[in-house]
């Protein structure tokens, strides 16, 4: 192979890896989002669930306080 072959074949393998390492990177910052979405809802159902559960327990202990 003659060094231009070779410079050409060089050039062109880095750039098929500069290539698949930007879309991996791309690929695996997709599914940190996706997952940081999923935790964050998660979270927010939580919260919201506790919330609730303060309401009804609020609400229990009006209505026993007002019959005791």
């Amino acid at each position: 192979m003659n060094v231009n072959g070779l410079k050409s074949y060089n050039s062109a393998m880095s750039q098929a890896l500069t290539q698949s390492t930007r879309q991996i990177f791309d690929d695996v910052r997709k599914s940190a989002d996706s997952v940081d979405n999923k935790k964050q809802q998660l979270a927010d159902q939580s919260l919201k669930s506790v919330q609730d559960q303060n309401s009804r327990a609020e609400q229990r202990s009006r209505l026993i306080d007002t019959y005791a």
